[in-house]
């Protein structure tokens, strides 16, 4: 008999039954059309990736089948030593198209960070496997998404969530037009902030979030004590929104996620990323580094010539 996703959810104990979770009737009953397919792929199943799951709730909103109803689902991953906690929800609109939003990622204890795991990676991956095997077999009128909120803002229980930058190296769009625009004035008030300027001509080439998360300047700047190259430093304290399609599966944003988390090594993982990136912006990119360099080269001359210059000036008074 082919499983449904009742299956994965209460296959293991759960907590507290009746308050938290709706009954497993209910819940196949509002996935009765995802194909076995894409029950297969099932995003909350993370075994293939070494990590187990444990459902702390999973509710049908409304409990009786409604056109804007949602099902909404919170669970723990962990392995040996980190745990992170993931909530987010599924609808199903008019086109008969899939939606996930993520609603967080974040760490369930003051030690055990999500990137560690590299959980928000795993969670997108396995989101969109999951709607692009629900589109390949229902064929909607229009793409199945998934959107998020990129916080970078600490939760009430001041909790540090997967952000801005996390989200921007993951293969996700901005939103809207007006959501990238906005990005842009945020980051050339950031940048000027920190006495670092840009061109409107220059800021036109980021259209992405990866090209955000890619930015540097040749400069490190201090955020909460720790230094970060500028794109970074910036995402760490924006919250953006953002979308990924079934149909990006060769866009930019896309394969630079793939290229950034198929790099085992830490400090190759932004270079290797990089080239995935546009002609035109990887040119911005090298030749401001440049100028940084040879700014900082004019700036440190000037200084020692001042110094000699003083220099000789005491050794003439004296």
């Amino acid at each position: 008999m082919p499983r449904k996703i009742s299956d994965f959810i209460f296959e293991h104990s759960v907590i507290d039954v009746h308050s938290n979770f709706s009954t497993p009737e209910a819940i196949d009953d509002f996935f009765a059309n995802l194909p076995s397919q894409a029950i297969k792929k099932w995003p909350f199943d993370f075994k293939p990736q070494g990590l187990k799951t444990k459902y702390l709730s999973a509710k049908v909103f409304p409990e009786t089948w409604k056109q804007d109803a949602y099902f909404q689902i919170q669970a723990e991953v962990f392995d040996g030593s980190h745990r992170a906690i993931i909530e987010q929800k599924f609808h199903f609109q008019n086109d008969d198209n899939l939606v996930i939003d993520i609603c967080s990622v974040h760490r369930s204890s003051s030690d055990a960070y999500p990137q560690k795991m590299k959980i928000a990676h795993i969670l997108s991956d396995n989101n969109f496997n999951f709607l692009q095997a629900y589109d390949k077999y229902n064929k909607p009128k229009n793409a199945s998404f998934m959107r998020i909120y990129a916080s970078s803002e600490l939760t009430k229980q001041n909790i540090q969530t997967c952000g801005g930058y996390v989200w921007a190296n993951n293969g996700f769009d901005f939103q809207s037009p007006q959501e990238l625009n906005r990005t842009r004035y945020a980051l050339s008030s950031f940048l000027k902030h920190h006495n670092i300027s840009i061109t409107d001509k220059n800021l036109k080439l980021f259209t992405k979030p990866c090209h955000f998360a890619a930015y540097t300047c040749g400069l490190l700047i201090n955020y909460q004590g720790h230094y970060y190259h500028a794109g970074k430093a910036f995402l760490l304290q924006h919250s953006w929104l953002g979308i990924q399609k079934t149909t990006s599966a060769n866009n930019e944003e896309h394969r630079y996620a793939h290229a950034y988390y198929n790099e085992p090594l830490p400090a190759l993982r932004r270079k290797r990323a990089f080239f995935q990136l546009s002609k035109k912006f990887r040119t911005f990119i090298c030749n401001t580094k440049k100028k940084t360099l040879l700014d900082r080269i004019a700036y440190r001359f000037k200084t020692l010539r001042r110094l000699l210059s003083f220099k000789k000036f005491s050794q003439y008074w004296h």
